[in-house]
């Protein structure tokens, strides 16, 4: 089975579960999550001086007055904006916090080997392989493009890239996800 048929099989599969499970909506399934390196501006509303634009560091966590440390990656932005005003709660009662994404700098993908221009690349919910290709300048004329490799939480599978590019039937474009590694020999 090829990685698109995979991808494909496991987005739905995910999507069966998600209703099973009772996930009130397709958005809130696809929440943005955050991650290390996101910018984040956090304010209280009525209290000027409780507003402050931090960066979600290694270890995972920010800093805010009165609340510390707090962990920040891996959390949606309602699940940190809920924590930290209980974390405020014993200071400020009836606290109404806000947290906003101002840069999301975690939503990295990573492109090796024979392309044009390897590097790291921001994407968004919806960037395809092929779009991060593109933006990587595509294959040098001496890469192997029917054994492109693509490294997804721990795994490494093939793609082929000349028969994503045709819409083949069995290799269409796929989503890429926060942490991809694309290596094309």
């Amino acid at each position: 089975m090829s990685l698109s048929r995979a991808l494909h099989a496991a987005v739905g599969l995910a999507l069966l579960w998600s209703v099973a499970a009772g996930v009130a909506s397709a958005a809130e399934a696809r929440e943005y999550v955050l991650g290390h390196g996101d910018a984040l501006e956090i304010s209280v509303w009525r209290e000027p001086e409780m507003q402050k634009q931090v960066v979600v560091r290694p270890d995972g966590k920010v800093s805010f007055p009165l609340v510390g440390d707090i962990e920040a990656a891996g959390k949606t932005v309602a699940v940190l904006k809920g924590d930290i005003e209980a974390a405020l709660e014993k200071y400020v009662p009836d606290a109404e916090a806000s947290v906003a994404v101002i840069n999301p700098n975690s939503m990295l993908v990573s492109v090796q080997g024979r392309v044009s221009r390897p590097g790291r690349y921001p994407i968004t919910g919806t960037t395809t392989f092929l779009e991060v290709m593109a933006q990587a300048g595509g294959p040098t004329p001496f890469a192997k493009t029917s054994g492109v490799k693509l490294e997804r939480d721990g795994e490494w599978h093939t793609v082929d890239y000349k028969r994503t590019v045709r819409g083949a039937a069995d290799y269409s474009d796929f989503v890429m996800l926060r942490g991809d590694v694309i290596y094309v020999p």
